[in-house]
């Protein structure tokens, strides 16, 4: 079934739908616009979960394990981070972080206002 246009607004307008409430756009900016700055910034959260994850690791490898599994896996981990810390990876590595830093940044440069022509 096609509909032009004037059907269609009446179709719409024949829908039973509720009146939105009064406050509704003062409240959607000020969820939006006027929110708070957060506390903060992701990368600061991932950094310092990151620390605190290593210095957790390296007081249980330094001040000993306390079982024998414990042990043993630490000992695995840490063989295995040897085997990775490769210069090759190292390097892929490095590439990867100044690629993921250096990318949103050339993207989200500011735009110029469109020049109108006068007619």
């Amino acid at each position: 079934m096609k509909y032009d246009d004037a059907a269609l607004e009446r179709a719409l307008d024949s829908l039973p739908l509720e009146d939105t409430p009064a406050d509704l756009h003062s409240r959607i900016i000020a969820a939006v616009a006027q929110r708070p700055e957060p506390a903060f910034r992701p990368w600061e959260l991932w950094v310092v979960g990151i620390a605190f994850a290593v210095c957790t690791w390296l007081i249980v490898a330094i001040v000993g394990a306390p079982s024998d599994v414990l042990r043993v896996a630490t000992q695995h981990v840490a063989s295995a981070i040897v085997m990775m810390v490769t210069p090759p990876a190292v390097y892929w590595l490095a590439l990867g972080v100044v690629a993921a830093f250096a990318l949103p940044r050339l993207t989200s440069l500011p735009q110029l206002p469109l020049r109108r022509s006068v007619s």
